[in-house]
């Protein structure tokens, strides 16, 4: 299980959503106006986890992904 989980605002389509399951994981989740990854954010849902960089399809599966870890 993460410790720490930080996304984007500009980079979720339905924050509310992103917001509801996160309220959910036992991680320390953070959401910031801008995570200074400019590029990707354009090209893709992404969010930092521990660190890392994690991509996927959208925020709602890669939530799912990172809290069952």
């Amino acid at each position: 299980m993460p410790s720490t989980v930080e996304y984007c605002i500009s980079n979720v389509d339905d924050v509310q959503a992103v917001r509801e399951q996160c309220s959910e994981s036992s991680a320390r989740v953070m959401e910031r106006r801008c995570l200074q990854r400019c590029g990707r954010c354009f090209r893709e849902p992404f969010l930092v986890v521990d660190g890392d960089v994690v991509t996927g399809a959208d925020h709602e599966a890669l939530l799912a992904e990172v809290t069952e870890q």
